[in-house]
């Protein structure tokens, strides 16, 4: 059975037997990414994409890793009125949920919560940081200049300018690996 708008997102217990997302939930994810790249860009959001999102448009050829469970986006702090104009018009389609300053979330709805995190992430010191991932601090250089990768179907998302080197630094030098047991570890 195929979840929607209006039931809960597939049972995640397909993950846990390590098996590939439901394709339904794919074709969301798909949906979710498109809808939020056109929104962030129109409203003049800068972002890229991060974690197993930029792992997915390197290694998997931009399709979403098959047993991913959402999306990620990184941002940097000091885009709030750009980001209130994206969800505004998000918000007529999907349900946007807020994890205090660090994250934002992107519903397909209240009822599934198939989702895009967006990571803010602002500087501190010498490193860009998101109060939600402590340990995953990084030096802006990494962001400050950007690529574009195909994904889902869009072919100008925003990656790093060296998407391999950044998905190194986040996964360690076997990111290019796919492991199926939970996220990969450096």
């Amino acid at each position: 059975m195929a979840c929607a708008k209006d039931t809960a997102r597939c049972d995640l217990e397909y993950w846990r037997k390590r098996q590939d997302t439901p394709l339904c939930c794919i074709a969301h994810l798909e949906e979710i990414m498109r809808d939020t790249h056109a929104a962030l860009t129109a409203c003049g959001v800068d972002y890229w994409l991060d974690y197993g999102s930029l792992l997915a448009a390197v290694r998997e050829g931009g399709k979403i890793i098959p047993w991913d469970t959402d999306l990620d986006i990184g941002m940097r702090a000091g885009q709030w009125p750009q980001l209130r104009d994206a969800f505004a018009q998000l918000g007529q389609r999907y349900y946007i949920s807020s994890g205090g300053p660090s994250y934002q979330r992107v519903n397909y709805s209240k009822t599934n919560l198939v989702h895009c995190d967006i990571w803010i992430f602002e500087p501190i010191g010498a490193a860009l940081h998101c109060k939600s991932l402590p340990k995953d601090d990084f030096p802006p250089a990494w962001v400050e200049s950007r690529g574009v990768r195909p994904f889902v179907g869009i072919a100008d998302c925003p990656v790093p300018a060296d998407p391999e080197g950044f998905l190194e630094l986040r996964y360690g030098e076997r990111w290019k690996i796919p492991l199926r047991s939970g996220w990969a570890k450096k």
